[in-house]
């Protein structure tokens, strides 16, 4: 289910996230799909914040180096989109936060963004700041302990969390939401979307 909400001259998307079975909700006041200021950790050690991206559109994924199949699923989309966009990539940086931060360290998310785009770029942190993270894309995700030894917890868990795509402009704001569903099934519809605004915001560069 798709809702297009315009505001001035540009569509901003909004898609429900039929996975985890809610609606990714706008800002209520803003009418922007969701999209929060972050202070993390990159897969090289350095703190970064939202603010270091700006002039660029993030690509956000929330995901996981242990997930099974979602997340390498996700991301290997978001490789595709990268290659389909052409010279145009180098509007976007694609972005893959942990929701994991106890195993995800910098070295491991080093290692495992490497296997998909070579401008995919890793976030850790502190539970804290996931979470605050999380919380302003409006993004689930739960720990769930996996007992394998006859009903005897080894410390093993996997997350339940929200496999959206968050596409945040230069500015910052929020512009569309696609959910996991759509992110494997219409790798074209996302990247003509990206391309729309990305046609946009080449436009408004060529005035100034």
């Amino acid at each position: 289910m798709g809702l297009c909400l315009t505001g001035g001259a540009v569509g901003y998307l909004l898609y429900t996230d039929e996975q985890i079975g809610k609606a990714e909700n706008v800002d209520p006041i803003t009418m922007f799909p969701p999209a929060a200021p972050f202070t993390l950790t990159d897969h090289t050690g350095k703190m970064v914040t939202d603010e270091d991206y700006r002039g660029k559109f993030m690509l956000i994924n929330f995901g996981y180096t242990y997930c099974p199949d979602v997340c390498p699923t996700s991301l290997q989309t978001m490789s595709e989109t990268m290659a389909l966009l052409g010279e145009q990539a180098d509007w976007v940086q694609p972005i893959f936060v942990t929701i994991d931060p106890e195993r995800d360290t910098p070295e491991v998310l080093k290692e495992y963004v490497a296997y998909f785009h070579p401008k995919l770029i890793g976030l850790t942190g502190t539970p804290q700041q996931i979470a605050e993270a999380a919380e302003g894309f409006r993004v689930y995700y739960n720990r769930s302990e996996l007992n394998n030894n006859g009903g005897e917890d080894d410390g093993d868990y996997w997350m339940d969390h929200t496999a959206s795509f968050y596409l945040v402009g230069t500015d910052g704001k929020g512009l569309a939401v696609f959910p996991y569903n759509m992110a494997t099934m219409a790798v074209e519809e996302i990247v003509d979307r990206i391309r729309h605004f990305i046609n946009i915001q080449e436009a408004l560069t060529k005035v100034k």
